[in-house]
């Protein structure tokens, strides 16, 4: 049974929706600026932690860490490593620590 007003042959049919193509909005000249200073990621340091009116502190400054970090494979090993097929597992342990030097080297340590 359907509906009051609404005919069989309707039911099963939809409407064609036309193609709708969305555009990202542009920002303004007074965001822009702003809006490159947020997307370089600046390092925001706070000169003393930031507390609750009960004195518990809810964030403090970042500390810069620099992790220590031993590599399974020596240089030549990494040589060896990235000369080798894809499928084999000493290839994907290379890049593997190819990524941790690329990552640490970021920030400053050099390991």
């Amino acid at each position: 049974m359907t509906a009051p007003g609404i005919h069989k042959e309707t039911l099963g049919s939809q409407p064609e929706l036309g193609a709708v193509e969305i555009k990202e909005p542009q920002p303004g000249q007074e965001v822009k600026g702003w809006l490159e200073k947020l997307e370089k990621g600046e390092a925001v340091n706070l000169p003393q932690p930031v507390v609750d009116d009960f004195g518990q502190v809810l964030v403090q400054s970042a500390a810069p860490q620099k992790p220590k970090i031993v590599l399974p494979l020596d240089d030549k090993s990494l040589v060896f490593g990235l000369t080798q097929n894809v499928f084999t597992s000493i290839r994907w342990l290379t890049q593997w620590c190819l990524r941790l030097i690329k990552m640490n080297s970021k920030n400053g340590s050099n390991n």
